[in-house]
C-alpha cells in the first residue's frame, strides 16, 4: 500500500502549449480519452479542443527501461528534493473537503499541489527525459499533469458530496430537479443530469443514467423520487459514481508470511485517496454537512462530531455568536424607526432587508473588519461585491455597508454615490434617505 505522498520543491504552474504543436495532439488525444471514460464526448463536445495548462516538475531520480509506465515503482534514495507526507495520516483523513473547495484556477490549484502534490494515475500525466524519451540514462525526469483533469475531478466530486447531502436530508425537491425517473417491469428507469455547479469558463456536463438500453418515450409519464423509492434510485446512481471514478482507482495488494497470505485494496495515487475518502464515508452513511458560519463541508461521524453539530469548528461558533450580536444590535437601528428587518433569505446576497409596509427598501450587508475605508485598496472590490451586485439582484435603489463598529456608508444606485453617516444613530439622514427610494420603489 503507497502511504506516502511526494512533495516536491518546486513545480512549474500554469505551462500552457500551443494548439498548433505536435505535443498539443499528443496530450489532447489523452484528454478525449480521459474525457470519454468520465463523463462522455458527446456531453463535452465544448471540451474537446481546449486549452490546456500543464503542471510539471523534475523528479531528479534517473530513468531505467519501463519508467514510462506511470504506475511503475522506482526507489528513490534520500537527499533528494521532495518532502513526503502519509496520506493516512489522521491530520490528512478528510483531504476530499480541501478539494471540494478549489476554485477552478491556477493560483487555487497551485496552493493544493504545494500541500499534498500532484494528482497522480490514472489522470492524464506524462514521464519522460528532459533530454528525449529515447535515451535512458541517468537525468532528470519531468513529469506533468493536465491541470483540466483537476477541474473534471473538482465538479464531479462537488456534484456528488452535494448530491449525497440531498440524499441525507431526504431533500426530495432538489433529486428530482437532477433525475428524470421512469419505471419499467417493476425496475426504475433514470437519467441525471447535474443542474449546478455549472461554470462558464469550463462547462463540464455532468450526466449518468440506468436505462438498460431503453428509450425513454415522451410521452411517458416520469415518477418523482419519494420515500418509497429514494434508496433504490440513489444506490443505482452511486453504483455508477464508484464504477466511472473509484473502481478503477484501486489496485489488490496480496501480502504472504507466516505461511499464509492477506489481501487488501488500496487507492492508486491522490486522486484514488480523494476518491476512498469520499466513497468509504457514503459507504459507512456518515453525514456531511455544512458549517452555518463559513459554508464549507464537515464530516459527522467517523468519531468526528455529535449529529447536531452546526459549526465545522469551535471559533466559528464563537465567531458567529458574535456576529448574530453585531447583527441584532444593527436591526435595531432599523425597528426603532418602525421598519421591518428581514434576515438573509435563500438566494439573497444581503445580510438583510429593510422593508416598509412589505415593500422593500434598501439592503444591509455587514463588514466585519474593524473599519471601512473608502480610500483602501480593498474598497471598490468590496463595494462590487457587498453593494452593487446585491443591489441589481434584488432591484433595490439603495444599500447600507455597516462593519462591527457601526460606521455606516449609505449608497444610491441612480448617482452611484454614497454618504457616510456620522453614526449609526444619525436617525434624520438614515429615514431621509430610505423615504427617499420609497417614493422611488
Amino acid at each position: 500500500m503507497k502511504k506516502y505522498q511526494k512533495i516536491y520543491e518546486e513545480y512549474n504552474i500554469d505551462l500552457e502549449i500551443d494548439q498548433n504543436s505536435q505535443l498539443y495532439k499528443s496530450w489532447n488525444e489523452k484528454w478525449i480519452e480521459y474525457l470519454k471514460n468520465l463523463n462522455g464526448l458527446y456531453e463535452n463536445k465544448a471540451l474537446k479542443n481546449i486549452k490546456f495548462n500543464i503542471v510539471e516538475h523534475y523528479t531528479e531520480d534517473g530513468l531505467e527501461k519501463g519508467d514510462f509506465d506511470t504506475t511503475n515503482k522506482k526507489i528513490i534514495e534520500s537527499g533528494l528534493n521532495y518532502n513526503s507526507i502519509n496520506l493516512f495520516d489522521k491530520k490528512n483523513k478528510h483531504i476530499f473537503l480541501e478539494f471540494i473547495n478549489l476554485k477552478l484556477d491556477i493560483n487555487s490549484v497551485q496552493k493544493f499541489i504545494n500541500k499534498y502534490g500532484l494528482l497522480g494515475s490514472p489522470v492524464v500525466q506524462k514521464k519522460y527525459l528532459e533530454q528525449g524519451e529515447n535515451e535512458y540514462k541517468e537525468g532528470s525526469v519531468i513529469q506533468s499533469e493536465l491541470i483540466q483533469c483537476w477541474f473534471v475531478e473538482i465538479k464531479n466530486l462537488q456534484s456528488l458530496v452535494k448530491n449525497y447531502q440531498y440524499f441525507s436530508d431526504k431533500n426530495y425537491e432538489k433529486l428530482n430537479e437532477k433525475f428524470k425517473i421512469f419505471k419499467k417491469e417493476n425496475k426504475f428507469i433514470w437519467e441525471f443530469n447535474e443542474t449546478e455547479f455549472k461554470e462558464a469558463s469550463f462547462p463540464l456536463s455532468i450526466r449518468f443514467s440506468k436505462n438498460d438500453q431503453y428509450q425513454i418515450s415522451i410521452d411517458e409519464t416520469d415518477i418523482k423520487i419519494n420515500k418509497d423509492n429514494i434508496d433504490n434510485i440513489f444506490t443505482d446512481y452511486l453504483v455508477e459514481i464508484v464504477k466511472t471514478f473509484y473502481s478503477g482507482r484501486i489496485r489488490a495488494h496480496i501480502d504472504s508470511n507466516n505461511n499464509w497470505f492477506s489481501t487488501n485494496f488500496a487507492p492508486k495515487g491522490l486522486i484514488g485517496v480523494i476518491w476512498h475518502q469520499v466513497i468509504k464515508l457514503i459507504e459507512e452513511k456518515n453525514q456531511i454537512k455544512n458549517c452555518s458560519y463559513c459554508k464549507k463541508e464537515f464530516v459527522i461521524g467517523q468519531g468526528e462530531a455529535r449529529k447536531n453539530k452546526e459549526f465545522c469548528t469551535r471559533s466559528h461558533a464563537v465567531l458567529s455568536k458574535r456576529e448574530d450580536n453585531i447583527s441584532k444590535n444593527i436591526s435595531k437601528i432599523f425597528t426603532k424607526k418602525g421598519y421591518e428587518v428581514k434576515f438573509q433569505e435563500i438566494n439573497s446576497r444581503f445580510d438583510f432587508i429593510i422593508l416598509k409596509n412589505k415593500k422593500k427598501v434598501s439592503g444591509v450587508n455587514i463588514s466585519f473588519s474593524e473599519s471601512l475605508d473608502s480610500n483602501s485598496k480593498k474598497w471598490n472590490f468590496l463595494i462590487k461585491k457587498k453593494i452593487v451586485e446585491p443591489m441589481v439582484s434584488e432591484n433595490l435603489n439603495s444599500a447600507y455597508l455597516i462593519n462591527k463598529n457601526f460606521d455606516c456608508f449609505l449608497f444610491n444606485k441612480e448617482n452611484t454615490k454614497f454618504k457616510k453617516l456620522k453614526s449609526p444613530l444619525d436617525y434624520k439622514s438614515l429615514t431621509n434617505f430610505i423615504k427617499n427610494n420609497e417614493k422611488k420603489t
